[in-house]
């Protein structure tokens, strides 16, 4: 009875403080950001770095319609597009180097090749999980590195951290990219859903820590 009582406190406490830290950071936002300098409207907080480093990029003004599945997978039109996706491939360091050469005007078959790559298990790929996830990291920064901002990968990088079957990393990766997405797509459907995405994972982060403790205590 007493461990009971004692979760239940725990959850109630954890539950105020994240309430606390989200409007001290709202507030923060709206009042902090300098003279001559409007903060961004509707902007989320985001839960805690999780470790991966995520290279920034510059915003995007575009936005479009959300993905539609369905399609047949694409087929790229670029060679160096195909080495980068190849599952076959078992070296990181060559299909970095074609995921070097590759522009900031991709056409949308290519796009969507490297959309589906994200999607790719770790069993489905010859390179082991730790280099699989540093070649999508990479892939994703590219993506949103595009001059004409991929609509579809807010949704594309919402349902992968949904998706249970992913690669742990990989999901978090997918949490911070989908941050990212956020600030460049200009979608309001698409930020509604990666909103969703970072509060659902916000949450599942407060459960798992207070469970942690419940069984210390």
């Amino acid at each position: 009875m007493n461990k009971k009582r004692t979760l239940l406190i725990l959850c109630f406490v954890a539950a105020a403080l994240l309430a606390v830290f989200l409007l001290n950071n709202r507030r923060a936002g709206e009042g902090g950001a300098g003279p001559g300098v409007s903060p961004a409207p509707d902007t989320p907080v985001f839960p805690a770095a999780t470790g991966t480093v995520v290279r920034a990029l510059p915003p995007s003004a575009l936005s479009g319609r959300p993905f539609s599945g369905g399609r047949p997978p694409a087929v790229p039109t670029s060679g160096d597009v195909a080495a980068v996706t190849d599952a076959a491939g078992t070296s990181l360091d060559a299909r970095l180097a074609a995921l070097s050469r590759l522009g900031k005007a991709l056409p949308d078959a290519d796009v969507e090749a490297l959309l589906a790559f994200l999607d790719r298990r770790d069993a489905a790929d010859a390179l082991p999980p730790e280099k699989l996830n540093a070649l999508k990291n990479d892939v994703a920064n590219t993506l949103r590195g595009q001059s004409r901002f991929p609509a579809a990968l807010p949704w594309r990088l919402a349902a992968m951290w949904r998706d249970p079957g992913h690669d742990g990393v990989w999901r978090d990766y997918c949490i911070q990219h989908a941050g990212a997405a956020w600030v460049q797509t200009g979608d309001p459907a698409a930020r509604e859903e990666v909103r969703a995405v970072f509060w659902k994972a916000a949450c599942e982060r407060i459960v798992g820590d207070i469970e942690r403790m419940a069984q210390v205590i």
